[in-house]
């Protein structure tokens, strides 16, 4: 049985879903967000983007696994 299957019922006599359909733009956006703020932080600090676009992908290894680590 799959947690979304799953239905529990609350003291209230109300049904609560497990695990059932969240909202994915949330967690994109959230993943956006971290981006913006990390390249944003340090271009405002005088950093070079020209740096990071050369090292584009490790540092797209630990931002984005930074990002989902955090949403999860």
């Amino acid at each position: 049985m799959t947690t979304q299957r799953l239905v529990r019922k609350g003291k209230a006599g109300g049904q609560c879903k497990i695990g059932g359909g969240g909202n994915h733009m949330i967690g994109i956006i959230g993943i956006a967000v971290v981006f913006v703020m990390v390249f944003g932080g340090y271009a405002l600090y005088g950093g070079h983007i020209m740096v990071i676009v050369e090292a584009l992908p490790t540092e797209m290894m630990d931002i984005f696994g930074g990002a989902c680590g955090a949403m999860i």
